[in-house]
């Protein structure tokens, strides 16, 4: 039967590390899904700027320029369509990337095991081996995808609300 063990901060920052090094050749991607993720940010940040404009400067004077209004309509639409673009980009982005970054863990793990001796696999049930391999990446997976866009797009809008 395996144990379930926990690890101290200093072995999980270790690990995050580790996880970090697999990231190293795709700086491209990761460069274009911050880009993209700020650029979300920003659109998202935008959208109550323009409401507070329209309340402001149109509906509390009750003053309707056509002209002005057009305008502000078109930048509100034009901020939602970049927005959703960018959000899309980013989040497939950082789905590629986490694939890729497991892809490369699955051949790391699957060539420490063909090294391992049977004694290993007389002591460790397939099973359990199979088990933990999948769901240890799917939870990478999910960090990646999840978790790093998630935080990150939490401190820019931080940042961008001061």
């Amino acid at each position: 039967m395996s144990k379930i063990t926990s690890l101290s901060a200093k072995d999980q920052g270790k690990t995050v590390l580790r996880l970090i090094k697999y990231t190293s050749p795709y700086k491209g991607i990761i460069a274009l899904a911050f880009l993209m993720l700020t650029l979300a940010t920003v659109t998202s940040m935008l959208t109550p700027y323009l409401i507070k404009v329209f309340i402001d400067d149109f509906l509390t004077p009750n003053n309707f320029p056509q002209n002005k209004l057009i305008l502000l309509v078109g930048f509100f639409i034009g901020i939602q369509i970049i927005g959703a673009i960018a959000t899309y980009i980013n989040d497939y982005m950082f789905q590629y990337l986490a694939f890729k970054v497991i892809q490369q863990l699955r051949i790391d793990a699957f060539n420490k095991l063909g090294s391992l001796g049977m004694r290993y696999f007389d002591k460790v049930s397939g099973g359990s081996i199979v088990s933990r391999l999948t769901n240890d990446t799917e939870t990478i997976v999910n960090m990646f995808i999840g978790v790093f866009s998630t935080v990150i797009m939490a401190v820019f809008m931080m940042i961008s609300s001061y």
